[in-house]
């Protein structure tokens, strides 16, 4: 029978690890120990077996997606629909009615659960900001003007072509998939690949990471895409032959896409040193100069450096000035402020982002003169400028980071 907590922590573990790439063995680790239930697990013939164990875990991965931003949602639930469209290919309503109470209660425990803690922490409605009503605004505020399309094929590259491919020779040979056992599931991929593409980034933000949910159906279509091939070809090739050919080319574009470098350099750090965390210069720095438990700020929208240094934010609102506009930015924006000036960080780190407006007065100037500084930037943001440099000292430059210490504190 399906877990919904291993379902919910499976999400959760994803996505802390798009959060910072540096985490990404660690996930690995312990996705793989998780105990999902499996489609090909679980006998085709035990309806009520399939119901039970794959409708609490849709049921949880949709409460996860409550709260993550709504592009992430679609990116998320592109495989849910094939076990909808499979359960009503069958007509067995009672079979539905089953999968509809489970999903129901896969999202209505864990909400209850998860609101019932915050409430009694008295945070109800900053989940909700947080959570729900500031992401819908993020989503709907376009950042660029580039196809979901165009930025997929340039992150996926070689794999998203020959998943093309595939999705090109399905529709080739639909008199033939028309009379297979099989049309169901390429109903799914026909109507799953256009969504997932749709999906993908419909805030525009053109990050990487949001693409990875064309991996599943790029992996079924390049296999189909192969296939193909291989009926086609006079060549024939028996099965052990076919998995060596397929796992040669796939080491072939798993070392030349440049992918093997990174896991040889995560693999050497392992076994050859010490301190197998990898971290930045600037967050050893942070780290080697403060005392446990004092505050450090990055500026701006660099939460994995307070990961990496050891160091908590004063403040909750991490992105900083970096929000867009919404009555819930604005709240944001004035707790930054007050939490800036009541729980002074020792050391501000200025990240030097060219979009970013910089700390330094000289160095804004010439953002304004490149047409580079915000044009709506928060309305307290002057404010947080000048109380940063009433306050605050160049002490060092780290990597071309400036960083600055408030004034009257002592180094370690």
């Amino acid at each position: 029978m399906g877990n919904p907590i291993c379902a919910f922590w499976h999400r959760n573990l994803a996505y802390w690890y798009e959060l910072n790439p540096a985490r990404r063995e660690l996930y690995r680790g312990i996705s793989s120990a998780l105990p999902l239930p499996r489609l090909d697990s679980i006998p085709p013939s035990d309806r009520k077996s399939q119901t039970a164990a794959l409708c609490p875990d849709i049921g949880a991965a949709l409460f996860h997606q409550l709260f993550i931003s709504p592009e992430q949602r679609g990116r998320r639930s592109s495989g849910d629909p094939c076990i909808w469209i499979h359960t009503l290919w069958q007509r067995n309503w009672k079979d539905i009615f089953n999968a509809v109470l489970w999903v129901s209660l896969g999202i209505a425990i864990p909400l209850a659960i998860t609101s019932a803690y915050f409430a009694y922490h008295g945070l109800f409605q900053a989940m909700l900001d947080a959570a729900i009503l500031y992401n819908l605004a993020y989503s709907a505020a376009d950042k660029s003007a580039s196809s979901p399309l165009e930025v997929g094929f340039q992150f996926l590259n070689i794999t998203a072509w020959i998943g093309l491919t595939g999705y090109l020779l399905a529709f080739a040979k639909v008199n033939e998939i028309r009379k297979s056992p099989y049309l169901p599931f390429f109903i799914v991929i026909a109507l799953g690949v256009p969504a997932v593409v749709m999906f993908s980034d419909p805030a525009k933000r053109n990050y990487g990471h949001y693409f990875m949910n064309w991996l599943p159906f790029i992996g079924v279509l390049a296999a189909f895409a192969f296939h193909t091939f291989q009926q086609k070809s006079s060549l024939k090739l028996g099965e052990k032959t076919s998995i060596l050919l397929c796992s040669a080319i796939a080491t072939a574009v798993f070392i030349f896409t440049g992918s093997a470098s990174t896991y040889t350099q995560a693999i050497d750090r392992f076994f050859t040193t010490s301190d197998r965390e990898l971290r930045s210069a600037i967050s050893i720095y942070v780290d080697n100069h403060t005392n446990p438990g004092e505050y450090v700020l990055f500026w701006a929208t660099h939460p994995g450096e307070n990961f990496m240094s050891h160091r908590d934010a004063p403040m909750t609102a991490l992105f900083y000035p970096n929000m867009v506009i919404s009555d819930i930015a604005d709240r944001l924006n004035d707790k930054f402020l007050v939490e800036l000036q009541t729980k002074k960080p020792v050391l501000i780190v200025d990240m030097g982002r060219l979009s970013i407006p910089s700390l330094d007065p000289i160095r804004r100037e010439e953002q304004k003169s490149m047409g580079v500084y915000p044009a709506n930037p928060p309305h307290n943001l002057d404010e947080v400028l000048a109380f940063i440099e009433q306050n605050y000292y160049l002490e060092a430059e780290v990597k071309g980071r400036s960083i600055y210490r408030l004034s009257g504190s002592q180094e370690p």
